[in-house]
């Protein structure tokens, strides 16, 4: 359980921007039980 605005905080490591938008963009936003994002 946490005590923030936080459930989860990934650190996502990628080769370049590109793959980096993929990997948020559509593999993690689009697991069945991700309600949010928050981009930082």
């Amino acid at each position: 359980m946490t005590a923030s605005l936080f459930d989860y905080l990934l650190n996502v490591r990628t080769r370049d921007i590109k793959r980096y938008r993929h990997v948020l963009g559509w593999r993690i936003s689009n697991l069945s039980h991700i309600s949010s994002l928050l981009k930082m």
